[in-house]
């Protein structure tokens, strides 16, 4: 049996068929990057049919949203479901909408919110005892700190934030290392200290190439292109176009990635 989906107008507007076996929240975020068509029409055929509850689908739609970059449409449905009472009571759910709405947060440079969420997520995340959710909000204090001026007490509270990702037992503390070497990469780049910027642009290699159990396709090739774009732009930041050209044509190599992705190569293209 199929189902015939409509897209929404936000997308591309074209129809789908799917399969049954295709409505699950695992294919969906398999189908992120790749194929967003695909997975909001696995989210909308999940609702037609009530196959999860609605939260389930909505927090899969903010996601989908969140990794396209679209960081309003993702925060908007993530304070809906903030808003839900029987959600309260579980800390892992309440920790990860947290995490995402304090990313949207971070992007949408709303410091406001951004201060209260990441204070919401640190509590719960000490009472729960996650290690991995507290490393996320030091990360981000430390990015927030870096930007407003307090670079060394920035640049100190990101080194407890790899302390404490480092002893977790994250399922995807690799892929997370891996974006938070990245940022350190563009905070020492944007401070001038490029040798200290190479040595993180190493060390989110290294995180790229390790397996990480994430749904997401091609997770791997997707690490390895954004550490290419990133160093790449890095280095002509620094005038060494010679070496910057080389990643540059690394990451022309990779694959994996598609626009969404390639927003870090925007600077060395500058």
């Amino acid at each position: 049996i199929t189902i015939l989906l409509m897209l929404t107008p936000h997308l591309c507007g074209a129809k789908i068929v799917l399969p049954d076996s295709m409505l699950t929240t695992t294919k969906s975020y398999a189908y992120h990057i790749t194929s967003p068509d695909t997975a909001l029409a696995i989210i909308d055929g999940m609702r037609e049919q009530n196959l999860v509850p609605a939260w389930r689908t909505d927090m899969a739609e903010g996601d989908l949203y969140y990794n396209m970059r679209r960081y309003r449409m993702a925060l908007n449905i993530y304070k809906k479901i903030d808003g839900i009472p029987e959600l309260r009571d579980s800390t892992q759910v309440q920790m990860l909408l947290l995490k995402r709405m304090m990313d949207c947060y971070d992007e949408l440079l709303e410091s406001n919110d951004l201060v209260r969420t990441m204070f919401r997520l640190r509590k719960l995340a000490q009472q729960k005892g996650d290690k991995a959710y507290e490393a996320m909000t030091y990360l981000t204090s430390g990015k927030w700190h870096h930007i407003n001026g307090q670079k060394k007490h920035g640049y100190s509270l990101c080194e407890k934030a790899f302390e404490m990702m480092y002893s977790s037992d994250f399922p995807n503390r690799h892929l997370l290392l891996r974006d938070f070497y990245g940022e350190l990469v563009k905070m020492y780049a944007r401070d001038g200290l490029f040798d200290k910027a190479m040595r993180m642009s190493r060390m989110q290699e290294l995180e790229a190439n390790q397996p990480s159990p994430v749904l997401i396709r091609k997770a791997k090739e997707r690490g390895l292109r954004q550490m290419f774009a990133i160093r790449a732009s890095m280095l002509a930041q620094a005038g060494r176009m010679a070496e910057a050209d080389q990643d540059y044509a690394q990451w022309k190599n990779t694959t994996g990635g598609n626009d969404i992705d390639d927003i870090e190569i925007f600077d060395y293209l500058r």
